[in-house]
């Protein structure tokens, strides 16, 4: 027993092992398939691509593959079936990304400049605005800036709590409330209904060289496990 409780508090990362591996059924042919988020109900959001087609797909053991759309980039799903991510929008003079909200009730919704990366069960969303690529939050349908350009919301949770990356790889949190906390020299990716951030911490290694590190955000303080 000692030697376990030793094992759990150690520094030394342990293997991680896949009890199954399940592959899902094929797309179609020859396409290339990447699945990007998943939710609770195991429904996966992903795209799949052949020469100059893509498109976006929801997955469920139930109904199998369902089209969203052409040439779109899925980054998120909830449990409610929603689909966040971006959309490929082409003219005669260029093409641009733009955001888009998927729903099997509701359908397609273009959302324009704002890029969603990620969606909670209440349907707030947290991504960037064009052109300036600056972090925004849209809960209720309104979007709202965080200040600081070249900026991103990564994730959000069931209480409005949304992370992300500013500045100089600065990680922040921001709370339901507004209150934005700087979480040091990092990149904040996603934050659980706990309240526990994920991402990894940018250190200086005493070779001089620059490494990240795996690092979980608690209230207690921050969790880096060696690498």
């Amino acid at each position: 027993a000692t030697a376990e409780a030793q094992g759990r508090a150690g520094t030394q990362p342990r293997d991680a092992r896949l009890a199954e591996s399940v592959l899902l059924a094929d797309y179609g042919g020859d396409w290339y398939t990447d699945a990007t988020a998943i939710n609770n109900h195991g429904q996966i959001a992903g795209w799949a691509a052949r020469d100059d087609q893509w498109v976006a797909f929801v997955w469920s053991s139930r109904e199998g593959y369902r089209d969203i759309t052409d040439r779109a980039f899925p980054r998120d799903i909830n449990d409610r079936g929603e689909v966040v991510g971006m959309l490929s929008v082409c003219d005669e003079a260029d093409c641009r990304m733009e955001g888009f909200l998927w729903s099997a009730e509701e359908g397609l919704q273009n959302l324009g400049s704002f890029l969603p990366f990620a969606l909670n069960d209440a349907g707030d969303m947290a991504g960037v605005c064009e052109p300036q690529w600056q972090a925004c939050v849209m809960p209720d349908g309104r979007v709202s800036a965080i200040p600081g350009p070249g900026s991103e919301a990564r994730g959000i949770n069931a209480r409005g709590e949304v992370v992300g990356l500013y500045g100089d790889n600065r990680g922040f949190h921001l709370s339901a409330d507004g209150q934005f906390s700087d979480l040091g020299r990092a990149v904040a990716s996603d934050i659980n209904d706990h309240g526990v951030i994920s991402g990894h911490r940018c250190t200086v290694m005493s070779t001089g060289t620059g490494r990240a590190r795996v690092t979980a955000w608690t209230n207690d303080g921050l969790l880096s496990p060696t690498l």
